[in-house]
């Protein structure tokens, strides 16, 4: 079982590296799926949505109202007082979560990169052309609706309900966005599809 396993991981990283190497692409996703599709394809991160998580309610508003938050910026006075054991910042309304960064400097610094990578981007290509990533993990089944009910051309959502179970926890919770990820053999052609 965990020899399959394995060799269905290599399988879909080799065939990322082989379609993935010659496209650009950009991914805005609430939580931290995106990541490993730009290191198996050697890419720069052209997104700031890399090590961070959004919960779904202001991820949607965000989506939704994309023109007003992308290509705004963080600095000192953008993270907020939280119990979390990493940097928390909100760009207006929207709560970011910087879970795998160990500072706000760093936050800083890599958010506003990426972001202005993720703006040019759109210039050159437009919107149509990002992927969209959304799971119900610390949501509901109405903000799946509510995400797919959105008009982007590539997009990609998780259910709980509805969702393979080599996809969930022993819980029956959805697993990380690293992990839903890297199980992505699942259903490898949507995911690969995203990159048209």
């Amino acid at each position: 079982m965990l020899s399959r396993l394995i060799i269905k991981y290599r399988i879909t990283d080799i065939l990322d590296k082989i379609i993935l190497r010659n496209k650009d692409f950009a991914i805005i996703s609430n939580n931290c799926w995106g990541f490993h599709a730009y290191k198996i394809a050697k890419k720069p991160y052209n997104t700031p949505f890399i090590g961070l998580y959004i919960v779904p309610a202001d991820f949607i508003k965000m989506c939704a109202n994309l023109s007003r938050y992308i290509g705004c910026t963080i600095n000192k006075d953008s993270f907020i007082k939280s119990d979390m054991p990493f940097p928390v910042a909100q760009i207006q309304e929207i709560t970011i979560y910087f879970m795998h960064y160990q500072s706000e400097e760093q936050a800083i610094r890599k958010w506003n990169d990426r972001m202005a990578r993720l703006v040019r981007y759109i210039a050159a290509r437009g919107v149509d052309d990002v992927i969209f990533k959304m799971c119900e993990r610390d949501g509901e089944k109405q903000h799946v609706n509510a995400f797919n009910a959105l008009r982007f051309p590539r997009k990609i959502s998780f259910e709980k309900t509805s969702c393979d179970k080599r996809l969930k926890d022993k819980d029956g919770d959805l697993l990380t966005g690293e992990q839903l990820f890297n199980n992505r053999f699942v259903y490898y052609r949507k995911y690969i599809s995203l990159y048209k």
